[in-house]
């Protein structure tokens, strides 16, 4: 039985002040185990980017709780999520700019 390596539990997201504020995650459910391979599709505007960085650690939930490999991140500090992103994670980012031209 392969253990589940990446978790999210209820993640939202809420951008605004309070008066006027946008979801933009609401409720997302996700369990990645290891070895499985994942991708996050969508039309544009719809949340992608803010899961992708929530998923891995770049930026909070403004609720859920979000688990590596059983430990629970979403409320570590900011020195701790830099070490494990360090340790653990690595990111490709979409931007055109990357490659030479």
């Amino acid at each position: 039985m392969t253990s589940t390596l990446l978790e999210s539990v209820n993640i939202h997201k809420v951008y605004g002040n309070g008066i006027k504020h946008v979801e933009v995650l609401t409720g997302v459910n996700l369990a990645i185990k290891a070895g499985e391979m994942a991708a996050i599709i969508g039309a544009s505007g719809s949340g992608k980017t803010t899961l992708r960085q929530r998923l891995g650690t770049l930026a909070s939930p403004s609720k859920g709780e979000l688990f590596f490999k059983e430990e629970r991140f979403d409320s570590k500090s900011d020195r701790e999520l830099a070490s494990f992103r360090n340790r653990s994670l690595g990111f490709i980012f979409p931007f055109h700019h990357l490659l030479p031209e």
